[in-house]
């Protein structure tokens, strides 16, 4: 496996799977969150939310990954990070857990050959 660092504007990338870490209630208020809604539309903040309350919450916890590619997205999957709580406390067990568990799911997915 190859990797690089890059540094550019996150809609502009061209890869089949896009990992962002995001806050508890799913806000995108900045960053790649907020670049996404830019991009690809209002329905990407709609999305997030149904995810909580598809799981009947009002925040997400620590260390959990939702999986939502909005329509109009050009990527094979999306991997919403929680690695922070409120507070922004995380641990490095976290850190590392966090893109462990999406790059495996990747690499057990067909097709995947450029991850973001």
């Amino acid at each position: 496996m190859n990797a690089r660092i890059h540094k550019l504007d996150m809609p502009d990338v061209e890869a089949d799977v896009l990992i962002y870490s995001t806050n508890v209630i799913l806000i995108c208020s900045g960053g790649v969150g907020a670049r996404l809604v830019d991009r690809y539309g209002g329905h990407v903040q709609k999305g997030l939310h149904q995810l909580l309350d598809d799981q009947k919450l009002k925040h997400a916890g620590r260390g959990l990954i939702f999986q939502h590619v909005s329509a109009g997205m050009p990527c094979k999957k999306v991997f919403h990070t929680l690695p922070c709580d409120g507070f922004y406390e995380t641990s490095p067990e976290i850190i590392v857990d966090i893109p462990h568990r999406c790059l495996t799911e990747c690499a057990a997915s067909p097709g995947i050959n450029k991850v973001a």
